[in-house]
């Protein structure tokens, strides 16, 4: 019996661009830039009820859990 399902999953993460200084924070009060950085892009699993899963990130991050 499946616990998990995803199905083509993406997720992206809205980043705060500032310049260095205080000019820079001046100039980030009436002018804002944003980047977008992608953590996950159309990605798609299946977990078993009573199966252990771990996700390791690029950084190293652990994440580890039980179903």
């Amino acid at each position: 019996m499946k616990s998990v399902v995803i199905n083509k999953l993406s997720k992206y993460f809205r980043i705060y661009k500032k310049e260095a200084g205080i000019c820079g924070s001046l100039k980030s009060l009436f002018h804002s830039e944003y980047s977008d950085s992608k953590a996950v892009d159309n990605i798609s699993f299946e977990i078993d009820r009573g199966e252990l899963i771990g996700l390791i990130g690029p950084r190293g991050a652990e994440n580890t859990m039980k179903l």
